[in-house]
């Protein structure tokens, strides 16, 4: 329609209208006229024009529409699997054990009371580190089986080595089941073991039966120190300890730095609680008290703890409960030990547990007590331990020596000298002549406890002896008897400065 109707415009705009009568000519009109036959010969052509290209367009097949392009979709890819992380290597534990036989004594073997004996083990090192022998076997709970508590490993040990590791053990003198737990320490002094976190224990445990060996009556309270319920004034400590508890500990040396001397016989040191005042406390399991019997031990301070002040008690409790007292000693550091003896008969036939404390006196750092060889004997013939100290001071060099003598059993005696100068050190030692030993079992049974002064005239300048002498008798020492002790200390002490 809407063509035909250009269309019917062009053709009545080209037709030739009839002419006018003849006039005389307008000159504007006919510029006018000429404009517009130009203008109309214009557009007639453009509507030509027009005309053909519209009629070859309709003449033309309609055009297919050319769709629009879906977008091709991705092909769907599976997800790309996250690689899994390492998983980190495992640090190699530097020190580890595993067991792998006994090679004596095995589990229950039946000992008779008192008996001796060697304990080996075969362990073998599974860590990384090399053991030296700065590394050693140590006890470290249950039953104490004998003095012994550490020994050093004999050679060296390599990653994947075995090692034959054997202790001296005794049996104890009552009869019973008893397992004694060890490990190993580095020479950093950290425990390690056998199992998968190598803190597990290997042990030796045995049973004991039968008669108990002659001469063997009595109790040794440093063998079965954990047997013991150990705490201080508020709360329960393990046995062992570990050393520098701020609670208390306890520990079973062998060889104690004494403030006196070294020694070589196994030794509680007993550190009580970090308190004004603190204690620690051993409670031993029952014991039945005979006819004879004398608790027995030397006591004071260790080396080291130059403001050492403690005080320690012996104590028992009876079966309703309630608690005696047998005994206290206040030791300070000053170079001097105690022999403590006493008497058990009034509780003979009485099963009671005896206790061994120690309180410090205000200064808790230094509070370093020990117990050397703490037993019940039932020897009536002679006591053990400690039973002369003698000191000399003065001469024309000022010199200071020191002599003690020791019982260590019915017909045995010892005598160790020292330097009781700045450095403390031990001079020798010397086994006691028969004769010498039977003057020291006179003095021991007919004397009692002595501590005084002898003074010794000198040409030069005078000596002054100090001499402490524990005795079990009731006679006073008299002068005659005070000077042989003196003159039996200085011959001991110049024969070992002259072996």
């Amino acid at each position: 329609m809407w063509l035909v109707f250009v269309l019917a415009l062009l053709l009545t705009a080209c037709a030739t209208p009839n002419p006018p009568p003849t006039a005389q000519p307008d000159y504007n009109q006919a510029a006018t006229q000429v404009a517009g036959t130009v203008y109309a010969q214009l557009t007639l052509s453009a509507g030509e024009t027009a005309v053909v290209r519209l009629t070859e367009i309709a003449a033309q097949p309609p055009a297919t529409a050319t769709p629009l392009l879906s977008p091709t979709p991705l092909p769907t890819l599976p997800p790309t699997p996250t690689p899994p992380l390492p998983s980190p290597t495992p640090t190699p534990v530097c020190d580890a054990a595993e067991f792998i036989s006994d090679l004596s004594i095995p589990d229950n073997t039946v000992l008779q009371p008192g008996t001796s004996f060697t304990k080996s083990w075969r362990l073998k090192n599974v860590g990384a580190c090399a053991w030296t022998t700065a590394y050693s076997l140590i006890f470290v709970g249950g039953d104490a089986l004998g003095t012994v508590s550490i020994v050093a490993l004999p050679y060296q040990v390599y990653p994947g080595e075995t090692v034959d590791i054997s202790v001296p053990l005794r049996a104890p003198a009552q009869a019973g089941l008893y397992r004694s737990n060890w490990m190993l320490r580095n020479a950093n002094g950290q425990l390690f073991g056998v199992g998968a976190d190598a803190q597990g224990v290997f042990w030796v445990q045995v049973q004991v039966s039968g008669t108990p060996v002659p001469g063997r009556d009595g109790y040794d309270f440093a063998a079965n120190y954990c047997r013991a319920a150990w705490r201080n004034e508020n709360i329960p400590l393990p046995c062992p300890g570990a050393v520098g508890d701020q609670d208390g500990f306890v520990s079973l040396l062998s060889n104690p730095e004494l403030e006196s001397r070294v020694e070589d016989e196994p030794t509680l040191w007993m550190r009580p609680s970090s308190n004004e005042r603190g204690w620690i406390i051993a409670e031993y399991p029952p014991y039945l008290v005979k006819g004879g019997d004398r608790f027995l031990s030397e006591i004071g301070c260790l080396a080291d703890a130059p403001r050492c002040n403690v005080t320690f008690y012996l104590d028992y409790r009876l079966s309703d409960g309630s608690v005696r007292n047998l005994g206290a000693w206040r030791e300070v550091s000053d170079e001097r030990t105690t022999l403590v003896d006493v008497d058990l008969s009034d509780l003979a036939g009485l099963a009671v547990n005896f206790i061994l404390s120690v309180r410090n006196n205000g200064v808790f750092a230094d509070a370093d007590a020990f117990w050397l060889v703490p037993q019940i004997s039932n020897n009536n013939l002679t006591t053990t331990g400690l039973v002369l100290t003698w000191q000399q001071t003065g001469g024309t060099e000022g010199a200071c020596d020191r002599l003690q003598i020791y019982l260590t059993g019915s017909r045995r005696g010892e005598a160790r000298a020292f330097s009781c100068g700045s450095n403390g050190r031990e001079l020798g030692s010397r086994r006691l002549s028969e004769s010498e030993l039977s003057q020291v079992l006179d003095w021991v049974a007919r004397l009692s406890s002595y501590d005084g002064e002898v003074f010794v005239p000198d040409q030069n300048q005078p000596l002054l002896a100090f001499i402490t002498f524990n005795g079990r008798g009731s006679q006073q020492a008299s002068a005659a008897e005070i000077n042989a002790m003196h003159s039996l200390a200085k011959n001991l002490f110049n024969a070992i400065l002259n072996d």
